[in-house]
């Protein structure tokens, strides 16, 4: 993962994702190399060279730029998973926080801000790294957090692009124990970092990776939003999982009046193709399609949806499927539900693959995407996968076609009046049982 290219050279092939991580670079050093700045072309903040710096630069960790799998189980565990599906684990759980609000307001079970709290309210921690999720669209960016109370500022997901290594260099300069969270990318590139850099990983208390579908331009979110008759300029605040599980998104307008907007529950069939559009298609990051990492297999503990009938059917409560990867986050999660800050129950390993469906399935075979936007036209990651998953399936090969001609599409401003027909074509052909097929037809036609 450690790159030598300019981070500009980066961007300029589109595998950049807007994280910051790069921005450690920075640390210990008088004036900045690098600061990262909204740029419209890419619809994200990208990082820039300060002037005169370009020669000073180092390597840089960029997680946008490569990310090798085998290498950094090795660093991290010792060993390449015996399970590739889910990586290193010793334990599989679906938990959630014994707090009610906390549930509420989170958005799965909570696990991630209970397991904070509990670490402050021991003092096992000084500080929390995580973003931020609350104010304007555009403010979404990585904090130190020192206090229980300022976890309430995490709650939620984020799904657009965020500035997570914003306070990088203050985490990394200081003396604080902290616990760090992040997307898969970002776990794997603060792995890297905790390598370069001994004293980090001596206060590194305990990282929370969190699950990832990927991240979304604003563009994309403002697409969907148009359909409901507001939109992203202006706005003073916006909760992608807003209310009872699996929540809602409630947007702030310029003028103070707040919009709640079905996803997808409560939503019909033909809103539910836009928010596919607007939120999974199009204007996704190159990069987070070509992306082998979704379930954070770099983290101490990782967390995230479990999209599985009997959660579902429990409406309004919140579960967090956990996978407890290292002795340090076992030690942890054992001790948070030994005193009550969070309730958990089986979860089996079978059970976790399904509730992810075709996207961890698609990221772990994501040489077949890498493979595809070469042929392309597009650059590809540095990058490499688990042994198992080096020969790709015809499915996979569909998939990663698909994926990325809407990305490449997107440019094309004379087709946007076709991307819900093409999503339409993708809903009721991608999958070609007949069964299946039929059941999707009646249902686009009754619009539920």
């Amino acid at each position: 993962m450690r790159v030598t290219e300019l981070p500009a050279n980066v961007v300029a092939k589109g595998l950049c994702i807007g994280c910051g991580m790069c921005t450690a670079a920075n640390a210990g050093r008088e004036k900045p190399l690098l600061h990262m700045a909204y740029s419209a072309e890419h619809d994200h903040a990208i990082p820039l060279i300060s002037a005169g710096a370009a020669e000073d630069l180092p390597e840089v960790v960029c997680p946008g730029a490569s990310m090798h799998m085998p290498q950094l189980s090795e660093a991290t565990y010792g060993s390449i998973p015996q399970d590739s599906w889910v990586g290193h684990h010793q334990r599989i759980r679906a938990a959630h926080s014994t707090d009610e609000e906390v549930r509420k307001r989170s958005a799965s079970g909570g696990v991630t801000t209970a397991l904070l709290t509990y670490l402050f309210e021991k003092q096992a921690i000084d500080a929390a790294y995580c973003v931020v999720s609350e104010g304007p669209p555009g403010n979404r960016s990585g904090k130190i957090l020192r206090h229980a109370a300022d976890l309430a500022t995490i709650h939620g997901s984020v799904y657009q692009p965020a500035v997570l290594g914003a306070d990088l260099c203050a985490l990394i300069e200081g003396s604080e124990r902290f616990a760090f969270v992040g997307l898969p990318c970002e776990i794997a590139a603060f792995e890297i970092l905790k390598q370069k850099d001994p004293r980090l990983a001596q206060r590194h208390v305990l990282s929370i990776g969190l699950f990832c579908g990927g991240i979304n331009r604003f563009a994309g979110i403002d697409y969907y939003l148009r359909r409901f008759g507001t939109g992203l300029e202006g706005a003073t605040s916006i909760d992608y999982r807003y209310g009872a599980w699996p929540g809602k998104i409630r947007l702030v307008d310029a003028q103070g009046k707040a919009h709640e907007i079905a996803r997808i529950r409560g939503n019909s069939r033909w809103n539910i193709l836009r928010y596919v559009v607007g939120f999974q298609g199009y204007w996704m990051l190159p990069r987070c399609r070509m992306c082998p990492d979704q379930i954070s297999d770099f983290a101490d503990i990782a967390v995230g949806d479990p999209h599985l009938p009997r959660f579902r059917s429990k409406l309004g409560l919140g579960h967090s499927a956990v996978v407890l990867r290292s002795d340090r986050g076992v030690e942890w999660y054992d001790k948070a539900l030994a005193d009550g800050f969070i309730t958990d129950e089986p979860l089996q390993r079978e059970e976790l693959i399904e509730s992810q469906g075709y996207t961890l399935d698609n990221r772990r075979h994501a040489l077949a995407y890498s493979r595809v936007a070469r042929k392309l036209g597009m650059a590809a990651p540095d990058m490499s996968t688990y042994p198992e998953f080096e020969r790709p399936g015809f499915r996979h090969y569909k998939y990663a076609m698909v994926d990325l001609l809407k990305i490449r599409l997107r440019g094309v401003r004379q087709l946007r009046l076709l991307y819900i027909p093409i999503q339409v074509f993708e809903y009721l052909f991608i999958t070609l049982a007949p069964r299946v097929f039929v059941n999707r037809l009646v249902n686009l036609f009754r619009n539920k």
